[in-house]
């Protein structure tokens, strides 16, 4: 079966909806003035359409609205006025990480690496603290595995991204 012939259309149509339930759950607090329901149909189908059959974008779009720094409700409407595919969305996520003191040194070191390394590996590479170099990363869980404990790996998501960050690199 050719991957372009999967109908993943119809699958992410239905994945978004019920990611962004628990988004609303999640955040109650903060989308209690946002108008219901939040995103509209249309908004829903929008994304669908922007997503161009690629789950990667929609995991990404899910986890940067729901997670992090910012109003989910923000954020779903600066990935709206970006363009379709996943390069503009990898822009958005990293426009917004790069604001954090240490960001671009460590994620650009983390997209050049060959192989991943722990958080204690890499805080000593960078000779920062894990507690520092993770708040290096803050912007990125929607991009890259952060994990809790010291001796374990950072990884990205998705191989893209690192293709995304060599042909397009942010910190110019």
């Amino acid at each position: 079966m050719a991957l372009q012939d999967f109908p993943a259309r119809d699958d992410i149509r239905a994945f978004l909806p019920l990611q962004f339930v628990n988004i609303r759950s999640d955040h109650e607090v903060y989308l209690r003035e946002v108008p219901k329901p939040w995103p509209s149909p249309a908004v829903l189908e929008e994304l669908v359409e922007k997503s161009e059959g690629l789950f990667i974008y929609v995991s990404t779009l899910v986890k940067y609205v729901g997670q992090g720094d910012g109003l989910p409700s923000e954020k779903l409407e600066a990935v709206r006025r970006i363009n379709p595919g996943i390069d503009p969305l990898y822009k958005q996520v990293l426009s917004a990480a790069l604001r954090t003191p240490n960001s671009q040194r460590v994620i650009g070191t983390v997209m050049l690496l060959c192989r991943s390394l722990k958080i204690s590996a890499l805080a000593q590479l960078l000779q920062l603290t894990p507690t520092t170099l993770r708040h290096a990363l803050r912007g990125c869980h929607s991009i890259l595995i952060i994990p809790d404990e010291d001796d374990e790996d950072i990884q990205r998501y998705h191989a893209s991204l690192q293709d995304f960050m060599v042909d397009h690199p942010p910190f110019s």
